[in-house]
């Protein structure tokens, strides 16, 4: 006991250094608890705020809304999205190990800004067009992305680019296809009509959860 309480005592002592933070410290122990991901999750707060549930509330309900402005310090969300705080932190995990790994492959570069066809909002699949069932947007759980902006400035549209056989549309396809490893229903051209402008992404809750609608 001697021994541990003297161990303490120098390691706080010999850390003089402004900003040094010991073994000792209970905040670096705390963060160390944590994966490099995680710790990153908690410290990107500025890149959404906190909305008022009493505002989502009833059968369009979100759990812990927010209003997500990017998905890390290099790519924004245009416009801003509201999601659920689950949904945000799904994202910021595709975004680094889907996104940006692909488009510095096809291109050698980072995408800049994602753009935004719809977030939140309160209705049935489809715009209600022959189902009853109510779409993920409506609890916060589901975003639209039709374009995607290289750093560079190049756009690259969902609409116009998805079949073209050049980087650009090998790139769209390799993340509808790599996207389905972290939400429950990926859709994009190939899955309707609907969905030929942009990708559908959510997390649906399933009975299954092993399964995905992937298309």
């Amino acid at each position: 006991m001697h021994t541990a309480f003297l161990s303490i005592f120098l390691l706080t002592a010999l850390c003089t250094v402004p900003g040094c933070k010991s073994k000792a410290d209970p905040e670096v122990q705390s963060t160390e608890t944590y994966t490099d991901t995680k710790v990153v999750y908690l410290k990107d707060t500025d890149l959404y705020t906190h909305i008022d549930s009493e505002k989502y509330k009833g059968s369009c309900k979100i759990d812990i809304p927010v209003k997500a402005t990017g998905l890390s310090h290099r790519l924004a969300l245009k416009p801003s999205a509201t999601i659920s705080l689950e949904m945000f932190e799904r994202l910021q995990k595709w975004q680094s190990e889907v996104v940006q790994p692909l488009a510095a492959e096809h291109f050698g570069l980072d995408v800049s800004q994602l753009k935004v066809s719809a977030s939140y909002s309160c209705r049935r699949v489809n715009n209600g067009s022959g189902s009853r069932k109510m779409s993920q947007h409506s609890y916060g759980k589901a975003l639209d992305i039709s374009a995607f902006t290289l750093s560079d400035g190049t756009t690259m549209t969902v609409l116009k680019d998805f079949r073209n056989e050049h980087s650009k549309g090998k790139f769209l396809r390799a993340v509808n296809k790599a996207s389905c490893k972290f939400f429950s229903t990926v859709i994009g051209p190939n899955g309707d009509s609907y969905h030929q402008d942009h990708f559908h992404l959510d997390i649906k809750t399933r009975r299954n959860k092993e399964f995905v609608y992937c298309h």
